[in-house]
């Protein structure tokens, strides 16, 4: 799954206002069940928006942030 997602987002991001960054991804010991992996990304939005609707939106209305827990079969997101 993780090699799919890789390649989905490779062919999403073109140029600038586009793709996503990893802010954080590491393994957790006392979390949500018990202890499994943390990531935290940003998506970049604007480049599938019509630019005259992006146009009317704030900067911070582009991007989608994620953070998810995954301590198999228990998954946060």
């Amino acid at each position: 799954q993780r090699l799919s997602l890789q390649k989905k987002s490779r062919e999403e991001s073109s140029g600038e206002g586009s793709g996503g960054e990893i802010l954080a991804n590491r393994p957790y010991s006392d979390g949500p069940g018990g202890s499994g992996q943390y990531t935290h990304k940003i998506y970049h939005v604007g480049s599938h928006i019509p630019s005259w609707f992006r146009a009317l939106l704030p900067k911070a209305a582009l991007q989608v942030e994620e953070e998810s827990w995954n301590a198999y079969p228990y998954t946060r997101t």
